[in-house]
């Protein structure tokens, strides 16, 4: 009797293993979820803040979305599309909503059990609509693809190559910034299992935006030199910042002078200047210890003509600067303002690109 248990519970974890992989494959007949809106927050932070679309994308959705948009007024900046839907033209309509809104989109679902983002699985119709998104990710364990036309379960996309669709698929590709062969790879797939792209494909296809700050690089300024770090994605609401930078200053008598890049903020702050607070550093140490570091509003100033603010470092703040790992900056002003942040975690050329700059001024 044990010995049959025993087979009965590997029997019974086999069998689940593989309708879980059938489904994951979109092989199984599952049924598609009633479509839905959600807003969940993970904390007080607006990026922790995400709204939820789940379920079959249909024609009635975008009108429903905006509706409950207005309705229910959700903070955040971030979607999670989990779901799919025939209606390609539904879709794509979603997809310019959420363009529109300059929200972010991640393929992911809300796991109300542990309060964590789950991978999620969104096919055609959501796929269309995750394309809208201003900055686009998904993680290794999500799926994001198409149906091909013998795919017998779900809500399979109706055909997009055909003339009446497919110049509206490619001027939307066009109008996200997704190379245009993501139609010729859509059109032509057929067979059951759907076409599943991978990081690298969507990486190829434009689909996964870049995002964060690139490499600091080493520039010369008037009579000085500068280690700078631009962004590479799209700024957030409440997160402006364009990029963070080091800067050797030989005509001040070798002042070392942190700036961030913004961008229409420093401008419109720079005319109410009895309101900002100054400028705080947050510096990681190799031994992953954060210190804080105030440079006063007296210690700053804002280039005439450009989109940037110097905060004038001392001698502790270049102590922490040379055996830094992590870099956050922010100017403290009112909410009124937004915040203009940026956080970058530095490599080893970012290091030296620093170092030669605090060298410089030596």
């Amino acid at each position: 009797m044990a010995s049959y248990r025993v087979n009965h519970r590997i029997r019974r974890f086999a069998f689940l293993a593989v309708a879980h992989a059938a489904m994951v494959l979109g092989l199984w007949p599952n049924a598609v979820p009633a479509q839905s809106f959600a807003n969940h927050a993970f904390g007080h932070d607006l990026a922790r803040h995400v709204i939820v679309i789940s379920g079959e994308i249909t024609a009635e959705t975008p009108s429903r979305f905006v509706a409950w948009l207005n309705r229910e007024q959700p903070d955040g900046y971030i979607i999670l599309l989990d779901g799919d839907g025939a209606d390609p033209r539904a879709g794509m309509a979603l997809g310019q909503i959420i363009r529109d809104h300059g929200f972010e989109t991640e393929v992911g679902r809300v796991e109300y059990s542990d309060g964590k983002i789950a991978p999620g699985r969104c096919f055609d119709a959501c796929a269309l609509a995750f394309l809208g998104g201003q900055a686009r990710r998904f993680s290794d364990q999500a799926f994001l693809g198409f149906r091909g036309e013998e795919t017998r379960v779900g809500a399979k996309l109706k055909s997009i190559a055909s003339p009446q669709l497919s110049a509206d698929f490619v001027t939307y590709l066009i109008a996200m910034d997704v190379d245009v062969r993501l139609y010729a790879a859509v059109a032509t797939h057929t067979g059951a299992v759907p076409l599943s792209l991978s990081r690298t494909q969507s990486k190829k296809f434009r689909i996964i935006t870049p995002d964060g700050f690139s490499p600091f690089g080493l520039s010369a300024r008037q009579k000085g030199i500068a280690a700078y770090a631009q962004r590479v994605g799209t700024t957030r609401p409440f997160d402006t910042g364009t990029g963070m930078g080091v800067i050797c200053a030989r005509a001040g008598g070798g002042e070392i002078w942190v700036e961030i890049g913004t961008d229409d903020t420093a401008s419109q702050a720079a005319d109410h200047m009895s309101q900002l607070g100054g400028m705080t550093i947050d510096i990681t140490d190799r031994n992953d210890q954060v210190r804080s570091f105030h440079i006063p509003v007296e210690d700053m100033f804002t280039p005439k003509g450009t989109k940037t603010w110097h905060g004038r470092a001392d001698e502790t703040l270049i102590a922490a600067l040379e055996n830094a790992t992590r870099i956050a900056t922010r100017l403290d002003m009112p909410r009124s303002f937004g915040a203009v942040y940026t956080s970058h975690q530095l490599v080893g050329t970012d290091r030296h690109a620093i170092n030669a700059v605090l060298a410089h001024c030596e």
